[in-house]
């Protein structure tokens, strides 16, 4: 179990590297040169999680992918669905809502994921 944990959290590390580079990038794109070197190096240190990281296999890759992606999209429409549904209205950037996502229901499903799909 504290194997699962720990792959589980090597691929949130990987995916908030992942997501803070596109939101650096974004902002680079926006006109603000400042955060270029944040998005090299979570670029970068996704690149070398990604080549020393094998013990994944490809359905478990594929579903890790699938969740991440379900992630992004759920997350630009929370805030709407927050107001529509509490009257509640979250503040929070995109990209942080994307990260609590793939943190709090993200870990359990990747450990499932790893359990049913790896090895």
């Amino acid at each position: 179990m504290g194997d699962l944990f720990f792959r589980s959290l090597k691929a949130f590390i990987f995916c908030a590297c992942i997501i803070g580079g596109i939101g650096t990038f974004v902002a680079v794109e926006e006109g603000n040169i400042k955060p270029l070197i944040i998005s090299v190096f979570s670029f970068g240190g996704a690149y070398l999680m990604s080549a020393v990281w094998r013990g994944i296999q490809s359905k478990g890759a594929v579903s890790a992918v699938a969740m991440v992606v379900v992630g992004a999209i759920v997350a630009q429409h929370l805030p709407a669905f927050a107001y529509a549904s509490f009257g509640y209205e979250i503040y929070l950037n995109y990209y942080f809502i994307w990260m609590g996502l793939m943190l709090f229901p993200g870990i359990p499903i990747l450990m499932f994921i790893f359990k049913n799909f790896s090895e």
